[in-house]
This record gives C-alpha cells, sequence and structure tokens, in this order.
C-alpha cells in the first residue's frame, strides 16, 4: 500500500531548506571570524577589524605547527614554534578593513601576561606605527614577525598568546591662521578637545561637522579652550582683526526696554526726571534712540522746543541720567571707569559730570554710568552734544562703549 505524501510537510521542508541555503551563502560572505579547524563564524563587524593573516616568511622555524589560530575584530590568537636557533623568525601577513564611515588611529599592541605565556619570543611590527590613520572603507596589509628576546638562553621553544592591535576613532582638528605648532590635530570618540590656543575667544570661530559653535558650548578660561565630546571633525579659525562685537549679533530693541546692544553688552536709558521723555514744561519732543555696532556706540537724539517766553528768559535745567550696561558675556570686567565730553553752540551745556556705580563687573551683572549735566533752555538754537565712555578690560583688552546725547 502507498503511503499518501503529506503536502504541507514536503512544501514546509522545501521552505527550511531554501532559508538554510540563504545563510550558507550569507555565511560564505559575511564571514570574518576563521578558526583553525575551518569552521566560518558568520558575523558582520563594524568599525576595524581583521580580514585575514597568511603565512608570509620563516627561518629555522617549525612551520607546520605554528599557525595563527583565530582572529576576531582586531584581535588575533596565535600558536608559535620556533627553531631551537637564535636566528629563528616567523612573519605572517595581516590585513585589516575599516568598514566604518570614521577615521580610525593606530594606538599600539596590548597583550596580557596572562595571555602571552613566553617573555622570551617576542615580536615586532613594521608597516604599521603607532599614530598611523586608516580611513573609511580603507584596507591595510602589515607584517608581525616573532622572535627570540634572548638568543643565548632558549628553553622554551613555543608561544601561545592573544595580541590586539588597538585602534581609536577619531575626529581631525585643523586651525587657520594659528602658528602653535604644538596644538592638538585630533580628538578621540568620547573624550574633551583641551588646548591652550592663547588667544582671547571672540577671536576666534570654532566648527564642528562644520557647524558653528555658540559660546553655551564650550568653555573658555585664560586662552584655554574646552569643548565637551565633539561629535565631528573641527576645524579652528583665528581672526586678527576681530574685536568683541564682530564676534557676537546685535538684536533688535524693545520698545520701552532701552536698547539691547548685543549679546555682550545690553543698555537701559532711564531718567531720574521722567519728564525728560517728551514733556512740553522740560522743552523736549520727538526722542529718537540708535545703536552703532561697528563703534559699539548709543545715540540718544533730543529735539528742543521752545515757547515764546523762553526765548527773551532762558532757564536752567538740571537732569540726572542713568544708562545702564549689563555683563553678559564670557569675562569679568575690570578696571571700569567714565569720562565726559561737551560741545556747546551758546554755552547751553555747564556742570557735565560722570561717574560709575563699580570698577568690577563680574559675568551677569551690571554697571550704572551716571551722567548729570546743565542745559540752558531757550538762549539759542544750535546743537549741543554730550559724549559719554565707559572703558574696562575683558578678553585681554580694552574695551569702549560710547554714549552720546545730542540737542537738536
Amino acid at each position: 500500500m502507498k503511503k499518501k505524501v503529506n503536502k504541507i510537510v514536503l512544501y514546509s521542508s522545501f521552505v527550511f531548506f531554501c532559508f538554510l541555503f540563504s545563510c550558507i551563502v550569507y555565511a560564505s560572505i559575511s564571514s570574518v571570524n576563521m578558526e583553525v579547524d575551518g569552521v566560518a563564524k558568520a558575523e558582520s563587524q563594524d568599525g576595524i577589524f581583521i580580514t585575514d593573516v597568511v603565512y608570509n616568511s620563516g627561518n629555522n622555524v617549525d612551520e607546520a605547527n605554528s599557525s595563527i589560530k583565530s582572529f576576531y575584530q582586531t584581535m588575533m590568537s596565535s600558536h608559535i614554534e620556533l627553531g631551537t636557533s637564535g636566528t629563528s623568525s616567523i612573519t605572517y601577513t595581516i590585513s585589516l578593513y575599516n568598514n566604518s564611515d570614521d577615521l580610525y588611529r593606530y594606538n599600539g599592541p596590548k597583550f596580557d601576561n596572562e595571555f602571552y605565556d613566553n617573555n622570551n619570543i617576542i615580536f615586532s611590527v613594521e608597516g604599521l606605527n603607532i599614530g598611523d590613520t586608516i580611513n573609511s572603507k580603507d584596507k591595510l596589509n602589515f607584517t608581525i614577525t616573532f622572535s627570540y628576546s634572548d638568543t643565548s638562553n632558549i628553553t622554551n621553544n613555543i608561544l601561545n598568546s592573544y595580541i590586539t592591535f588597538s585602534f581609536q576613532k577619531i575626529y581631525t582638528v585643523t586651525y587657520e591662521n594659528l602658528t602653535n605648532t604644538n596644538l592638538p590635530t585630533y580628538v578621540v570618540y568620547g573624550e574633551d578637545y583641551v588646548a591652550n590656543l592663547g588667544v582671547a575667544d571672540y577671536k576666534i570661530s570654532i566648527y564642528v561637522s562644520e557647524n558653528l559653535l555658540s559660546k553655551d558650548e564650550y568653555t573658555y578660561n585664560d586662552g584655554t579652550f574646552v569643548i565637551p565630546k565633539p561629535t565631528g571633525n573641527m576645524k579652528i579659525i583665528y581672526t586678527e582683526d576681530k574685536n568683541m562685537n564682530d564676534a557676537i549679533i546685535p538684536v533688535k530693541k524693545e520698545e520701552g526696554t532701552g536698547a539691547k546692544l548685543s549679546d555682550n553688552f545690553t543698555s537701559e536709558y532711564v531718567s531720574s526726571d521722567t519728564e525728560i521723555k517728551g514733556s512740553t514744561k522740560n522743552r523736549f519732543r520727538n526722542i529718537s534712540e540708535n545703536y552703532d555696532t561697528s563703534t559699539n556706540t548709543y545715540t540718544l537724539t533730543v529735539k528742543k522746543t521752545y515757547d515764546f517766553w523762553s526765548i527773551f528768559s532762558p532757564n536752567n535745567q538740571d537732569f540726572n541720567l542713568n544708562f545702564k550696561l549689563s555683563n553678559s558675556s564670557n569675562y569679568v570686567w575690570t578696571n571700569v571707569t567714565s569720562s565726559e565730553s561737551h560741545s556747546s553752540t551758546f554755552g547751553n551745556l555747564s556742570n557735565v559730570s560722570s561717574s560709575v556705580d563699580k570698577t568690577t563687573i563680574p559675568i551677569g551683572d551690571s554697571v550704572n554710568l551716571n551722567m548729570k549735566f546743565r542745559l540752558k533752555i531757550g538762549s539759542g538754537l544750535g546743537t549741543d552734544e554730550l559724549k559719554y565712555q565707559i572703558k574696562f578690560n575683558a578678553g585681554g583688552e580694552q574695551q569702549v562703549t560710547n554714549v552720546n546725547i545730542l540737542f537738536n
């Protein structure tokens, strides 16, 4: 009696064998770990790894019993049997491949004495030096030679070892307009970039993966820059004629809050005599404000107006103004001073003075420039001009902020 074939079992078996065949094909393509018995272990590897180790040459050595037992990633296991002659040696050629998208730097060989059982047999590497790099998708061949250290006292000719060829993923660092040749040319993945560039940070532009870093993405102290764990190649550009204001982006003044000069300087105009802002009693109108980023100058222009009686009876008006400067830079301001000068067509300005309430301004703090003057109202139609300055040291250079008041 003929047995009836179960078609479901037959089809299932066919699918299973097709799947098994595809796995074998994949293993033949992806195999990177060859054991001494010839069994291929299918395992995809990233980064740097050894693709092959082959016998190169030997001298008075037992070639048949010496072998590279296995290799995985950048680690190699070997069994070496040298001859009894002091000149005995054996050389293998090792092939490496960088399967990543990154640059790798050779950091030297590593091994543990527990897994290197004969200290009288040493090895040397040729074609691969510490500091050498291998680019993405590149191959590299080098040789390793085993030989005796003490050729006059050979008591053991066998070495079993595990040796790792250590590589580090790195990002390159390039510089423009910096003459210091001792600066680091790379940073290891997962580590901070630390270097003393010896210049003020506002003269430096730092790019990581072609993106310009903002000041809150690194730290600076007395010429030393620290960039926490950069994630790409870096470019650092030094610009000699760059000043503090070039390194920042001015922002638009907000109505009613005073002029925000920049990320490093903020000003706030405050009058102790609030009627200056347009009161007919004080004969002022049409006050306009302007900030010039190229000269770091804030100008307050006041248009004067007169009534009939003031022309024949000029009167004096005393003013007490404050101009607030906030330190939102990365520097402590020191040696803060103020000065003033004025010009007057008909002698309308007098009793001009200025002062600052602090001489050292910590980061995040502010200083007040106090401006006092007397204006004779109604004595002439000429232009009167007051000029005030705050000077301070920041970033290794003297900085100047100007406050001008024009009376038209």
